[in-house]
This record gives C-alpha cells, sequence and structure tokens, in this order.
C-alpha cells in the first residue's frame, strides 16, 4: 500500500492542488484517500466545495451524520 510519502501519493496531491485546484489540506486527505482506495470519505467542507470530489478521488463524498441526540448543555 502506497504511504503518504510515496510517489504515487505526492503526484496525487500535487495534481489535485494544480489542475484541480483544491486546497492544500484538502488535498492532503483526498490524495490519501484516493491511494488507499477508500469508498467512503466524509467531511464537513461545504457542498459547493466538495461538488466534484467524488469524481477525483472515485469516491462517496459525503457529510458525516449522527442520529445521536444532541444535549443541551446550557444551565
Amino acid at each position: 500500500m502506497p504511504t503518504c510519502s510515496s510517489p504515487m501519493w505526492r503526484m496525487k496531491r500535487t495534481e489535485l492542488r494544480g489542475n484541480r485546484g483544491v486546497r492544500s489540506a484538502d488535498a492532503v486527505h483526498l490524495a490519501s484517500a484516493g491511494v488507499r482506495q477508500c469508498d467512503l470519505f466524509l467531511t464537513y467542507e461545504k457542498e459547493s466545495t466538495r461538488e466534484n470530489w467524488d469524481r477525483l478521488i472515485q469516491a462517496q463524498v459525503v457529510e458525516p451524520f449522527t442520529n445521536t441526540p444532541q444535549f443541551d448543555l446550557r444551565v
């Protein structure tokens, strides 16, 4: 499996940053998911920002969801 120091990972990160206009931090995460061939990528990025990410890494890109109730922490 390629690691974050592998040439394949660096090439994917550089491609995402340069040719695709993805921000640096996002490119690091997307390159990692793409090289590792993840099926699912979770992010809290705005939908407009992550609009084409699924095609870039061939994975489903979604916002995490939980049906755990939110507690009211106000006293």
